[in-house]
């Protein structure tokens, strides 16, 4: 689910029936604020995403850099993804030579390598999405780590799975 709308109406309705389950879901839970606005449904709840802040050197750098700049918490995905959306295509076009040509980005972006806050992005299988790793690759160094957590007392920790 990518609209925080949908995900608590989901769980609402399944709490409604009394359905005893864990709960699998992807992104929405890595949005500010989202696990306060929603304890009593969000405790226990399982989910991942293959853009987050890993909390590596480069994440834990841009944490710190968006805390001080903006004075709120980024997240887990949403601000880190954009800011390596952003400077990877400022990359890939200044390496086309600031080409107006969509197809010389294109063929640029095959050829970048960009590490960033949120892993690194090797695009050179072919494919128009980064590798994940371990799913699309068995290397960590050219794939972006898919990130599990459980949410447990009000917080997103670390599944290790």
């Amino acid at each position: 689910m990518y609209l925080e709308a949908s995900l608590p109406a989901v769980l609402e309705k399944l709490q409604g029936a009394r359905v005893k389950s864990r709960f699998y879901c992807v992104w929405v839970p890595g949005i500010p604020g989202f696990i306060e606005r929603y304890p009593e449904l969000t405790e226990g709840l399982i989910w991942t995403t293959l853009v987050g802040n890993s909390g590596n050197y480069f994440g834990t750098r841009f944490r710190r850099a968006f805390e001080a700049e903006y004075g709120s918490d980024p997240g887990i995905g949403s601000a880190a993804i954009h800011s390596d959306m952003i400077a990877l295509l400022k990359r890939a076009w200044s390496q086309a030579h600031h080409s107006t040509h969509a197809d010389d980005l294109v063929a640029t972006l095959q050829e970048v390598q960009f590490q960033g806050v949120t892993g690194s992005f090797h695009f050179e299988n072919g494919r128009r999405k980064a590798l994940c790793y371990p799913f699309d690759t068995d290397d960590p160094t050219i794939g972006q780590p898919c990130l599990t957590f459980v949410i447990a007392t009000g917080r997103s920790k670390p599944l290790d799975i």
